[in-house]
C-alpha cells in the first residue's frame, strides 16, 4: 500500500471516530442534542468526502483540467463550494446541536492542522489570517451551542 493510500485510511479512520466522538459526548453532556443515525451518517459522508478530496483533489483537478480545460476545472470547484455550503445550511438548520459541534471540531482541527506548517523562519499572512478564521470557526460553533441551550421564548 502506497504512502497516500495509507494516509487516506488514518485519515478516515481518525474522521470517524472523531464523529463518534463528538456524537458520543453531545449526548452525554447536552441533553437535548438528538443524534440521530442518520445525521451520524451524513456527518460521516460530507467528512468522508472532504478527506478523499484533501489527498485527492490535486489529481481529480489535473484530471478534469487536462480533458476540460483550466476555467471549467476551476468553476467546477466553485460549484462544489456552494452545493457544500448549501447542504451544510440544510444540515444545520436540522440539527443545530449536532451542527455546532461538528463545526468546533473542525475549526480545532483545522487550527492544529495549519500550526503545523507553521516555523518560525517563515510565518506567512496566510497562515495567521487561516488562524484566525479557524478561531471565527470556533466562535460560531460556541455561539450556535450556547442557542441550543437558551429556553425558548
Amino acid at each position: 500500500m502506497q504512502i497516500r493510500e495509507t494516509q487516506v485510511l488514518y485519515a478516515l479512520l481518525f474522521t470517524v471516530l472523531t464523529v463518534l466522538g463528538v456524537a458520543a459526548v453531545g449526548a452525554r453532556y447536552f441533553p437535548g442534542l438528538r443524534v440521530r443515525a442518520f445525521d451520524v451518517i451524513e456527518s460521516l459522508a460530507s467528512a468522508a468526502v472532504f478527506v478523499v478530496f484533501y489527498y485527492y483533489g490535486d489529481i481529480a483537478y489535473d484530471k478534469v483540467a487536462a480533458e476540460l480545460g483550466e476555467h471549467v476545472a476551476q468553476i467546477a470547484i466553485a460549484v462544489v463550494a456552494v452545493a457544500t455550503g448549501a447542504f451544510m445550511h440544510w444540515f444545520k438548520r436540522r440539527n443545530l446541536m449536532l451542527y455546532a459541534l461538528i463545526e468546533v471540531a473542525f475549526g480545532v482541527a483545522s487550527a492544529f492542522s495549519i500550526s503545523q506548517s507553521m516555523n518560525t523562519s517563515s510565518i506567512l499572512l496566510t497562515q495567521v489570517a487561516a488562524l484566525v478564521g479557524c478561531a471565527f470557526i470556533v466562535s460560531r460553533g460556541l455561539d450556535n451551542l450556547a442557542l441550543t441551550q437558551r429556553p425558548a421564548q
